[in-house]
């Protein structure tokens, strides 16, 4: 204020006051403005981190229901396909017969042990089927 009026210089003394009266400026004021700051970002944060939450759990339910209709449709599969597995060999038995009785007369191999392997090779082609499906067939064993 460029001025020497002294009535002037009240009036702005006055308006100062009266505008900063109910200014903090005691002793702690840094620390408890600290605490009200804490205190007012916790009160917000608690509302955006339920809603966060909240929104976490629906998108876990659903990937959950996804992967379980996922594992019901991969097991309906793999039952289709053993079905119509079985049924191909049920009527292609004599076939299969007549092919393992003229491969096991021309390799000379007991018929005992060409079972035995054939069976071990689907075996583990199964183990390794049910392992790329992300299954564990030693669950099925009772392991």
């Amino acid at each position: 204020m460029n001025t020497e009026d002294p009535q002037a210089m009240r009036a702005l003394d006055t308006r100062l006051s009266r505008l900063h009266r109910n200014l903090d400026t005691s002793e702690g004021f840094e620390d408890r403005l600290a605490a009200r700051i804490a205190d007012t970002r916790r009160a917000h944060a608690a509302p955006l981190a339920a809603e966060a939450l909240a929104g976490l759990e629906r998108v876990h339910e659903r990937e959950r229901h996804e992967a379980d209709r996922q594992a019901r449709l991969e097991w309906a599969v793999i039952a289709v396909a053993g079905l119509g597995a079985t049924l191909a060999v049920w009527r292609f038995a004599p076939l299969i017969a007549g092919l393992l009785e003229s491969y096991a007369n021309t390799v000379q191999v007991a018929p005992a042990l060409f079972a035995t392997s054939t069976l071990a090779a689907a075996g583990v082609t199964l183990w390794a089927v049910l392992r790329r499906m992300g299954f564990e067939p030693r669950s099925l064993l009772g392991a």
